[in-house]
């Protein structure tokens, strides 16, 4: 009744035991870190004493939980030559159970040979960076934001692009996407003396 349960045993004979199982569902609203210590309280019906026993302390956690999936498309076709446009598609979606407050996307770019880079999606691009601003994700939503950029002229054929972004809610913990690769694949013409 109420936030007591209680059982009626039968006889347990001296060294025996008994065991009984309660269910629970946290209360919404709780706050984030709030820690609840269950207890239970023992008393044999043929004596006074009352044994309390204290179950280890169990921690809150209410906040957004953000999961990546980033990846790269050429918008070309077929092989990728340098001079060929790709996009860059990044999507975060909320599993935790709290929305995510002042969602900060960051894709840090400096590292690859991109040429002519164009944040869509109402990203800014920022020296090399590339970053996006979300007011809030609810739990159970997910975002997509995009860029597009060239394969700089310089890149050898064979090489492999790699690149990871990450996004940070005010409210949670920082959270990185998956490597998303491209190989710069083309055919090459032989000529024979």
């Amino acid at each position: 009744q109420g936030n007591t349960v209680t059982w009626t045993l039968g006889n347990v004979a001296a060294g025996g035991t008994a065991l009984v199982v309660a269910q629970a569902k946290v209360k919404a609203g709780v706050a984030d870190g709030s820690e609840i210590t269950p207890s239970a309280t023992l008393k044999p019906a043929e004596l006074s004493q009352v044994t309390t026993v204290v179950g280890p302390t169990l921690t809150v956690l209410r906040r957004p939980l953000l999961k990546l999936t980033k990846g790269i498309d050429d918008l070309t076709g077929q092989h990728l030559f340098p001079g060929d446009q790709m996009r860059f598609h990044i999507t975060v979606a909320n599993v935790g159970n709290a929305a995510a407050d002042g969602l900060a996307i960051v894709d840090e770019l400096g590292g690859l040979a991109l040429d002519d880079i164009v944040v869509e999606s109402g990203g800014t691009l920022g020296g090399s960076t590339a970053s996006w601003q979300v007011a809030k994700l609810e739990v159970g939503q997910l975002v997509t934001v995009t860029f597009k950029a060239k394969v700089g002229q310089g890149v050898n054929n064979g090489a492999i692009l790699v690149n990871q972004a990450t996004a940070k809610p005010a409210n949670g913990e920082l959270a990185a996407s998956n490597q998303a690769t491209a190989q710069i694949d083309y055919p090459t013409l032989a000529v024979a003396a």
